[in-house]
């Protein structure tokens, strides 16, 4: 064998040697360290399920709890006014564009009926018109025929005034129906105006509201919503016991209005309720 053989191989054999070593000592290192039981790396990973599963439990039952707060009707008031807010901004947007000669699809399309609408009417639907009305042409002499005819019924009819005498009726009759015609009419009992409704909410139904719903507004700003609420609805028309959305900024409730509302509905004081089309809310 030459030398650069040699070599070479005592380089492979010096790197192999290296790699043993380095296996063995990683070996060694293995057999060396301390044993994980199985057990307590499952009883870790149970331990942080369980954490994690009564985190998604007590959020599960905040949102069950919350999701009878609001009802269906009272969200279709919320997305109303949601819709009033957009119509209110679009035509904003819109008068804002005319000015840089945006034309709404609207105004066009009215354009166009106008336009429709002033077109001239062909030749052939004048004819047939005039066909119709040609139809219903009169002679002279039938209408000033049918004229005398009732002129005559006429005088006839009114020469002499007929009197109670000449239908037959006796003066023993006559003298009785004078009798009762002057008998006073009896007054007409006057119905007294219902009661308009009023709100009376007690303490004790607040304190049993959950407490989310409790840090919505305060007992005493509750009682001063409910009086002016009661002032609001006598001024009305009596006896109605409902009142719609436009009619919560007259009450002066201020930015917890909504607030107030929403407690009455969970203390079973008030409904939610659809009234000639309109979202409305039904004193119980």
């Amino acid at each position: 064998m030459s030398k650069d053989q040699i070599s070479s191989f005592c380089n492979e054999l010096s790197s192999f040697c290296n790699h043993l070593q380095s296996s063995t000592n990683a070996l060694k290192q293995s057999i060396d360290r301390r044993p994980i039981p199985l057990d307590s790396a499952s009883s870790t990973f149970v331990q942080s399920l369980n954490r994690r599963v009564s985190t998604a439990t007590s959020d599960l039952e905040m949102l069950e709890s919350m999701s009878s707060t609001v009802s269906f009707q009272e969200l279709l008031g919320h997305c109303n006014e949601l819709y009033k807010i957009n119509q209110s901004d679009m035509h904003q947007l819109e008068d804002h564009l005319k000015t840089y000669g945006y034309v709404p699809a609207s105004d066009i399309e009215e354009k166009d009926e106008v336009y429709n609408m002033r077109s001239p009417v062909s030749d052939d639907k004048l004819d047939s018109l005039s066909s119709f009305y040609g139809s219903l042409f009169v002679p002279d002499s039938v209408v000033e025929s049918g004229f005398k005819n009732y002129e005559d019924d006429d005088d006839d009819l009114f020469d002499e005034s007929m009197s109670l005498k000449q239908l037959g009726l006796s003066d023993a009759s006559l003298a009785r129906l004078a009798l009762e015609d002057n008998v006073p009419s009896p007054e007409v009992e006057k119905v007294p105006d219902a009661p308009s409704p009023s709100l009376k909410v007690l303490k004790s139904e607040f304190e049993c509201l959950p407490t989310y719903m409790k840090d919505l507004a305060s007992w005493e700003d509750l009682l001063v919503a409910v009086d002016k609420i009661n002032s609001s609805l006598s001024k009305k028309t009596s006896g109605c016991n409902f009142f719609g959305q436009d009619d919560i900024p007259s009450f002066d409730l201020g930015p917890k209005a909504r607030s107030y509302l929403l407690l009455l509905v969970r203390m079973n004081h008030m409904v939610v309720e659809v009234i000639d089309g309109l979202l409305s809310y039904r004193i119980l």
